[in-house]
């Protein structure tokens, strides 16, 4: 149980975080989306 909820938690964490950094890139590089 612990170890499922570690993931459920954890995962959209890391998502999220993810995606802010990624995010912050594209504009940090004047809002071009490059291809990953």
């Amino acid at each position: 149980i612990r170890f499922y909820t570690l993931h459920v938690i954890a995962l959209p964490l890391l998502a999220a975080i993810f995606m802010a950094v990624h995010f912050w890139r594209i504009r940090r590089d004047g809002g071009m989306a490059r291809p990953l």
